[in-house]
């Protein structure tokens, strides 16, 4: 963002979070599904790469009708459409095989390859200053996809020596029920993801170049909130009988740190990075970094009932997320239109509020009746010798 110009710039920042955002809602909850499944029956049962290629090939058709579907209202040309497809499958598989890897405790591990296509952007990012042929589009848009597949293939590498391959593959049946993830992906894609997009259809590259810089830098917050979400979560599904308060108390503990640390010295430190190119987004960091902690917040309550939920309670989740998800939508262009970049942010942050609460409520049907002051007691999903709901 520093390098381009800032039209390019703002086209590079929504075609990234475009990507993102159909490779979330275009894997169809598949990722979560495969490590709900692995973490309840044994990920040994399991052969994950037939797993995730079946994912993969089952998602492509999927993701070329969405590209080329927005093409012509986002005016995509045909290398970004190629892009897009490309790109999408590739984070597909590196999520799955993410998942896996955070079901089998490498956590640092799996939340490295969900980093480590925006995190190898910082090679070309550091060769455009000193090589001006570098400081094309398109060009930066082929080290992204290069960087995604680096990510994929060392995802299947390192599971080829961690974890040894099942004879067991999804069926279709399961994968149909993992459909349910898919409506909670959306409430997650439209504070985070969807701000950038929505900002592309209806805003000015230029505005869209400011939003996503500040945007960037909040990228922290999310990675520290995936990070530890998968750590908590995982290790709440695996001694469900006796979690301690200090497992809910703590994400407040470190978003709040967080925020108030990001609060203090982001405002003159983005001024600094850019240059001044992207002050008039400013004004709107507090918001944005609202939005950014309570999505943190959301993360350990949200996993946790995708490992553990009974099915019935799981889909009157994801219907309650797919709810505020679609009013969220409706209120984000509209705000957009009477308020501009302002009233974008604004209900990117109400919606981000409304998530944590909707996790909160669906919790606490985990929760028996009593609850001592000093520790919660979960009781996890009984079977009864049957298999383990999905």
């Amino acid at each position: 963002l520093r390098a381009l110009p800032r039209e390019q710039a703002g086209r590079f920042a929504f075609l990234v979070e475009l990507l993102y955002s159909v490779g979330l809602l275009g894997s169809l909850g598949q990722p979560i599904l495969q490590a709900r499944l692995y973490q309840q029956r044994g990920a040994e049962h399991f052969d994950w790469l037939r797993d995730t290629s079946t994912t993969v090939a089952i998602t492509a058709p999927l993701i070329a009708a969405a590209a080329l579907g927005i093409a012509m209202p986002y005016g995509l040309t045909a290398f970004e459409i190629v892009f897009l497809i490309v790109g999408t499958e590739l984070f597909i598989a590196a999520s799955c095989f993410s998942g896996v890897l955070s079901q089998q405790r490498h956590y640092a591990w799996s939340s490295a390859l969900l980093r480590m296509g925006n995190g190898l952007m910082i090679v070309p990012a550091i060769l455009m200053p000193a090589f001006a042929v570098l400081r094309r589009l398109d060009l930066i848009l082929v080290g992204l996809l290069v960087f995604l597949g680096v990510a994929a293939l060392l995802g299947a590498l390192l599971l080829t020596r961690w974890l040894k391959r099942g004879e067991v593959q999804i069926n279709f049946r399961e994968r149909v029920s993992g459909l349910v993830f898919l409506a909670s992906l959306l409430a997650l894609v439209v504070p985070q993801r969807g701000l950038i997009v929505v900002a592309g259809a209806m805003l000015d590259p230029a505005t869209v170049a400011a939003l996503a810089a500040v945007v960037s830098i909040l990228r922290v917050f999310d990675l520290v909130g995936e990070s530890a979400g998968r750590v908590f979560s995982t290790e709440m599904a695996r001694h469900s009988r006796h979690i301690s308060g200090e497992l809910y108390a703590l994400p407040w503990l470190v978003a709040g740190s967080m925020a108030g640390a990001v609060l203090f010295g982001l405002p003159a430190l983005l001024h600094r990075f850019y240059g001044g190119r992207y002050d008039l987004a400013l004004p709107l960091v507090p918001w944005l970094v609202a939005a950014a902690a309570l999505r943190l917040v959301e993360v350990v309550p949200r996993g946790f009932l995708f490992y553990l939920a009974p099915s019935r309670l799981l889909h009157r989740f994801a219907a309650a997320q797919s709810a505020a998800a679609t009013v969220g939508i409706v209120l984000m262009v509209i705000s957009t239109l009477r308020f501009g970049v302002k009233g974008l942010v604004w209900v990117a942050a109400l919606i981000s509020l409304a998530r944590l609460g909707i996790s909160y409520l669906f919790v606490i049907p985990l929760r028996p009746s009593a609850v001592s002051a000093e520790r919660l007691v979960i009781e996890p999903v009984e079977s009864s010798g049957q298999e383990p709901p999905i």
